[in-house]
């Protein structure tokens, strides 16, 4: 649970960032001047490549997000692996956006199932 709430604070982050580039009307994920950069760091329990500024150390993955950004829809998946528990790899934590700007929390596999639910971060219930 320690690592499924970890995973969950990290895409958090992301979704502030994402938030306020929706806002500014900055839908292109990159680093030029009126492009979304989510300043996203690398974490040991995530897989994923990072989508702008450059490549990460083995090892470190972060969420993926659509892009462009859109106003709704799954804006930030955080895909377990690398580190994360044997339980929990493969599994999502999907961050999602509605239309008018407040957005909830899902969990996908079969980390989150069954018994497994325990695991399920309490803000994302």
């Amino acid at each position: 649970k320690t690592q499924a709430t970890r995973v969950y604070g990290e895409a958090n982050a992301v979704r502030t960032a994402i938030e306020l580039c929706i806002l500014e009307g900055r839908t292109a994920l990159g680093t030029d001047r009126g492009e979304c950069d989510p300043g996203y760091t690398g974490s040991n329990l995530v897989v994923g490549a990072r989508q702008v500024g450059g490549t990460l150390p083995t090892g470190l993955g972060v969420p993926q997000m659509l892009d462009p950004l859109v106003n709704s829809g799954n804006l930030i998946t955080s895909t377990f692996g690398n580190k994360a528990s044997l339980v929990l790899a493969g599994s999502q934590i999907i961050l999602h956006r509605s239309q008018e700007g407040d957005w909830t929390c899902q969990v996908v596999g079969s980390g989150f199932t069954g018994t497994n639910e325990k695991y399920i971060p309490g803000s994302c219930q």
